[in-house]
């Protein structure tokens, strides 16, 4: 176990003062200098990411934490720093989240199976931010001091010994936390720091990472945050980057004023239908589960026809992807039907159904990871009897998905089938778009529409 003073992990490139420090960041900018799925380290179990209304908080000592330890100075200073509203309230917020596999990070000196994580997490202020807000009296009051908590059953009893940390320019506290006081290695090593960037400030919370692991968590964060978010002029066809989607958590009628009506459809509309709530999935003869059956389905072949690694995929993904079994309790469904051709096929509408919903947590990034998967598996053209059937994948404004083509003939009657299904998740939310024997034009043209209407900004 550490001893009091002032922990130096190591250096840290902090020091510029460029890049996204002279202006509040919004929350989709947040989500676009907040280190990736793809930047944590290590194999990850779990990853949570939350943004618009996420908990803002420095630390994970939050209320009744200092009453938990008896009370004191420290555990009191603890408790207040895990707040960092204040009088200078963010004007936005950000944090991903994950864990890794027990064992894939030793922390130096500890014999521990403990499970390793991590949080980044992210406040944008109207005016110059500095952690000193945060730590100058809670580091001079938990300095080389040990809280022990106040629980009569031993078997509950905790420890923790506190060292201020500096890394480069973050700031922050080291805890060493027993829950065995009698081995001579701490059980858990928590390092919580902080790092300003001009109206920006990045918190760390590392939980059983070795130092090294740490110091190239905080270098890469800050090259991140200094870079900037991605300039939405760079790429002219993602409308997505030019908008400020709603992050936070609503309820279906905030939902219903915000997805298309019958006129905002770019194509002539004979039925138009609008539902609120959970149930609208659930009928036999809702609008969702019918496209999905009808019109995805047909995207990933039969049996006979899709490969082992589609199969497994398929299998796995399932409950996620493919019966649109949505488990949010806010849930708007408008469904657009044009009129019918004569070479429709029978039963077989043309028209797109818009699925939003929210929840009270976070969309997950791993939901785009499991989409990956199972498109990287069934992608492709593949035979059927007496015809083709194929599945791509497809970016429209920066929203990601599939577009498939599915032809028969035989001697009696063919049957051809265009389908596409579009997907967003955006903090608490999410967009879904089936588009059914719709063009790509008309297809783009709802993703883009609905986009633009829940655009904060318009």
């Amino acid at each position: 176990m550490g001893s009091a003073g002032v922990l130096v992990l190591g250096a840290c490139a902090s020091d510029a003062s460029s890049g996204s420090g002279d202006e509040p960041l919004s929350t989709q900018q947040i989500q676009s200098v907040l280190m990736g799925l793809e930047d944590f380290p290590g194999e990850i179990e779990h990853y949570e990411e939350h943004f618009g209304d996420a908990p803002r908080q420095v630390t994970d000592e939050g209320p009744g934490f200092a009453e938990r330890f008896g009370g004191g100075q420290c555990a009191e200073a603890l408790e207040e720093v895990g707040e960092v509203d204040g009088d200078n309230a963010p004007e936005a917020s950000g944090q991903r989240w994950v864990s890794f596999e027990a064992g894939s990070h030793e922390q130096d000196g500890s014999d521990q199976n403990n499970y390793p994580a991590l949080r980044v997490f992210m406040t944008s202020y109207e005016d110059e931010a500095a952690v000193e807000e945060y730590w100058d009296e809670t580091q001079e009051a938990c300095d080389g001091e040990l809280l022990e908590s106040d629980d009569d059953d031993l078997d509950d009893r905790e420890e923790v010994t506190l060292e201020t940390a500096e890394v480069g320019e973050f700031r922050g506290l080291t805890e060493y936390w027993d829950w065995d006081p009698d081995t001579s290695e701490p059980d858990s090593v928590h390092h919580r720091l902080s790092y300003a960037h001009g109206h920006q400030v990045i918190h760390i919370g590392a939980t059983d990472l070795d130092e090294e692991t740490v110091e190239d968590v905080l270098d890469l964060q800050v090259e991140l945050l200094e870079e900037g978010p991605e300039d939405p002029q760079e790429d002219d066809d993602s409308v997505l980057e030019g908008l400020e989607l709603p992050y936070g958590q609503m309820s279906s009628a905030e939902l219903s004023n915000l997805v298309l009506s019958e006129e905002d459809f770019s194509f002539p509309v004979e039925e138009f239908d609008v539902e609120e709530g959970p149930e609208s999935l659930d009928t036999e003869d809702s609008p969702w589960m019918w496209a999905l059956f009808a019109a995805v389905a047909p995207a990933f072949g039969n049996d006979e026809t899709r490969s082992d690694e589609c199969e497994n995929q398929l299998g796995a993904s399932e409950e996620s992807l493919i019966p649109g079994e949505v488990e949010a309790e806010d849930v708007v469904l408008a469904s657009a039907q044009q009129p019918p051709s004569p070479h429709d096929e029978p039963g077989i509408p043309t028209g797109a159904v818009v699925l939003l919903t929210s929840d009270d947590y976070a969309q997950d990034e791993g939901y785009q990871a499991e989409w990956d998967s199972l498109l990287n598996a069934c992608a492709g053209e593949h035979d059927l009897d007496n015809g083709t059937q194929s599945l791509e994948e497809i970016d429209i404004a920066g929203v990601q998905g599939f577009s498939s083509h599915v032809a028969q003939e035989d001697e009696d009657e063919s049957f051809e089938m265009n389908s596409h299904l579009a997907h967003h998740e955006f903090g608490h939310n999410s967009l879904r778009v089936i588009g059914m024997n719709l063009t790509d034009e008309q297809m783009e043209d709802v993703v883009v529409d609905q986009l633009e209407k829940l655009d904060q900004d318009s």
